[in-house]
């Protein structure tokens, strides 16, 4: 039979596991929301054909 510490514990890393899948999804969702786009920079490290005209 367990004991109440050892019942406590098992939900505590249930919980903890919970929390550590949920934050890796969330970051899998960040990451593809926060893709860079393709470029097309000119000589300056500038976007010509796009507006507004921007530099990085």
């Amino acid at each position: 039979m367990e004991t109440d510490n050892q019942i406590i514990n098992s939900i505590t890393r249930k919980e903890t596991m919970k929390k550590v899948i949920a934050l890796f999804f969330a970051s899998l969702l960040a990451v593809s929301f926060v893709q860079a786009h393709s470029g097309g920079t000119d000589k300056d490290g500038c976007h010509a054909g796009s507006k507004p005209y921007h530099c990085h």
